[in-house]
């Protein structure tokens, strides 16, 4: 999830920090493809919402 706000503040934090910082895009980006591709699907066959179920 990449808020309204992030994406507003990102182009400053790469000003900031400089390029470092796309070490943790790209490791939000494998994550979410990750969930994506192993966990949605198991949830949708169990018919949960939440890991809390």
């Amino acid at each position: 999830y990449i808020s309204g706000i992030a994406l507003l503040g990102f182009p400053a934090e790469m000003y900031v920090y400089g390029t470092q910082l796309w070490a943790v895009v790209i490791g939000d980006v494998f994550v979410s493809l990750t969930m994506a591709i192993v966990y949605l699907p198991v949830f949708y066959g169990l018919q949960i919402t939440s890991s809390y179920e």
